[in-house]
């Protein structure tokens, strides 16, 4: 009887061993595979947090988030590419233009950044733009005629570009006072 139980406990350790050799080689087998469980923020949200963390040393821009900082925080790494590529852009322009100075690149950073989270804007994702790039748009689509602000885009097309309708009426109730 004790020899049964010998051997079945020798079966049972050596079957364990053999699963979990095979759950360790499945684990080290996908360790550099792509997550596909990964949310990430929508580009629009992505573009004003990343901009948040652009610094300025020695008369250029610099982002102070990593690759992997960046995609913890929920930035694509997509994102953090474009915002990387927008702050080169805007680099190029400061070591072009003497004229240029820090507060104006870094609006202008602000304003690329907005303008490309605006043209990101999907109608069948289900979401308006964020309060950032929602401003953004309607004060580029405001003009003053005869001492008055006025929109040049209707509620429609405000919608259409990813602008809630609530807050169109309500920028448009702040610009009639």
């Amino acid at each position: 009887m004790d020899l049964h139980i010998d051997t079945m406990m020798k079966k049972i350790v050596i079957i364990g061993a053999i699963f979990m050799a095979a759950l360790h080689s499945i684990a080290v087998n996908n360790k550099d595979t792509v997550q596909t469980d990964v949310c990430y923020m929508p580009k629009d949200e992505a573009f004003v947090f990343g901009n948040k963390f652009v610094v300025l040393n020695a008369d250029t821009l610099h982002l102070s988030l990593t690759l992997e900082e960046s995609e913890k925080m929920g930035i694509s790494p997509a994102d953090y590419n474009e915002i990387l590529s927008s702050i080169n852009q805007v680099n190029t322009m400061i070591a072009s233009s003497p004229n240029c100075n820090q507060e104006s690149a870094t609006t202008v950073l602000r304003d690329m950044l907005l303008e490309k989270a605006a043209a990101s804007y999907d109608k069948d994702s289900g979401r308006f733009l964020n309060f950032e790039t929602t401003a953004y748009l309607l004060i580029k689509h405001t003009k003053k005629i005869n001492d008055r602000s006025i929109l040049t885009i209707t509620e429609e097309e405000a919608k259409n570009r990813g602008i809630d309708p609530v807050k169109y009426r309500g920028f448009c109730a702040m610009l009639n006072r």
